[in-house]
């Protein structure tokens, strides 16, 4: 599936859910203001209309520009293709599937490390190993420094009691490791670490400076014909 595919089904998706959520702001604030002494108070019933269209099309957009500082070494998946570092020269990205992940170089992605894909991962501060599986069910091992260019191959092509037993003996336990689909939502949430919290800052001080501005403009221009309960 392209990126234009998933960006179109995105927007009918948040369009969908704006409207269902505009028409619950539009009733609260109906309720509120109803009986209130303000003129052109369509000014808010149509920012409540609109604040989740708001919110959450800013939040796709302005999080697209920012995909745009992290996919260097960081694929979310957006459309087809994910991707994710090892170590400073090596990656792992899959395409369409996120669970048919390879091992590559940032240079040549037909530069395979082993001859399967990868069935788990581990991962600790200095080094993240990976299992990889190849069509005739045999294993191999490979551990990719973090700050390093270069990996180590620590078994390769063992079947699957072999490999077993060398998982054991590192002590490397599947319930420890992560899928690839894992690694890559871990990668991406640590990729925006920055960018999240200044996307959401940016939305939000949008919203609160258009209620603002409204709610200031209408309490300046009351109704005489309208009286307080």
């Amino acid at each position: 599936m392209g990126a234009g595919i998933v960006l179109l089904i995105w927007i009918i998706v948040f369009a969908i859910v704006s409207g269902i959520l505009g028409g619950i702001c539009f009733f609260i604030v109906y309720l509120i203001v109803r009986k209130k002494p303000y003129k052109n108070k369509g000014f808010l019933y149509a920012l409540s209309l609109l604040t989740p269209f708001i919110f959450l099309f800013s939040e796709l957009f302005i999080g697209l520009i920012g995909e745009c500082f992290v996919t260097d070494k960081v694929d979310c998946g957006f459309g087809d293709y994910w991707k994710a570092p090892l170590n400073e020269k090596f990656c792992i990205s899959a395409i369409d599937d996120p669970e048919r992940a390879f091992v590559h170089t940032y240079e040549d992605v037909n530069y395979y490390i082993g001859c399967g894909t990868v069935k788990y991962l581990w991962q600790n501060e200095d080094t993240v190993t990976a299992l990889c599986v190849d069509k005739d069910s045999t294993f191999s091992l490979f551990a990719f420094p973090v700050y390093a260019e270069t990996y180590d191959t620590l078994f390769y092509q063992a079947d699957k009691d072999q490999t077993d037993a060398i998982l054991q003996e590192r002590k490397l336990s599947k319930n420890d490791s992560m899928i690839p689909d894992v690694f890559f939502a871990k990668a991406q949430q640590k990729a925006h670490r920055v960018e999240a919290p200044i996307r959401h800052s940016i939305v939000v001080l949008i919203l609160v400076g258009l209620w603002w501005g409204i709610i200031r403009k209408i309490k300046k221009e009351k109704d005489p014909l309208i009286v307080k309960d």
